[in-house]
C-alpha cells in the first residue's frame, strides 16, 4: 500500500455485514491499489459470522475486526465514502466533493437469474463473484436470524 492510495471508506448501520463484505471484496480485488476502511453509525459487538464465513472463502479472515464508529477524521481522510445503505445519517459531511457513493438496497435492485444484463457476462467477471459472495451472505445471515430479525440461539 502507497501513501498515494485512494483511501475508500464503506459504511453501514452497525459495521457488521455490509460494509465489512464490501471492504473485504474491495481489498481481495484491488490489492494495494486502494486503501479499503469500514465503519459504522452504531457498531455491533463483532462481524456477522455469515458474512466472515462468506469472506473466509476468499481466503481472507476477517474474525478478529472489530466494528468502529465512523468519526468526521475518517469522513474527512477518505477519498470515496461508500453508504451501503440508503438513507444513513453521518457524523458530519465529507469534505473531498463527488466523495459519496450511495449502495442501493439489495431487495429494490436484486438480480435475477438469467436476467438479460447478466446473460452476456463473462463467467470469470469480479462482479459476479462479488454478487456470488454477496447473495450468499445475505442467505447466511438470514438462515441464523429468526423470524423476527433476531440472531437464532
Amino acid at each position: 500500500m502507497t501513501d498515494t492510495s485512494p483511501t475508500v471508506l464503506f459504511i453501514c448501520q452497525h459495521n457488521a455485514g455490509r460494509s465489512q463484505l464490501g471492504a473485504a471484496l474491495l481489498q481481495h480485488l484491488a490489492g494495494d491499489r486502494f486503501v479499503a476502511t469500514s465503519a459504522g453509525l452504531s457498531p455491533s459487538d463483532e462481524v456477522n459470522p455469515a458474512v466472515a464465513a462468506t469472506v473466509a472463502e476468499l481466503g481472507m479472515d476477517i474474525t478478529d475486526r472489530v466494528p468502529r464508529a465512523v468519526s468526521s477524521d475518517d469522513l474527512d481522510a477518505a477519498d470515496v465514502v461508500v453508504l451501503m445503505k440508503p438513507g444513513l445519517t453521518l457524523p458530519s459531511t465529507p469534505q473531498r466533493r463527488g466523495a459519496g457513493v450511495v449502495v442501493p438496497e439489495p431487495r429494490v435492485v436484486g438480480c435475477r437469474r438469467g436476467a438479460p444484463a447478466a446473460r452476456g457476462r463473462r463467467r470469470e467477471d469480479p462482479g459476479d463473484a462479488a454478487h456470488a459472495l454477496s447473495s450468499r451472505a445475505r442467505r447466511r445471515t438470514a438462515a441464523s436470524r429468526d423470524g423476527c430479525g433476531r440472531r437464532a440461539r
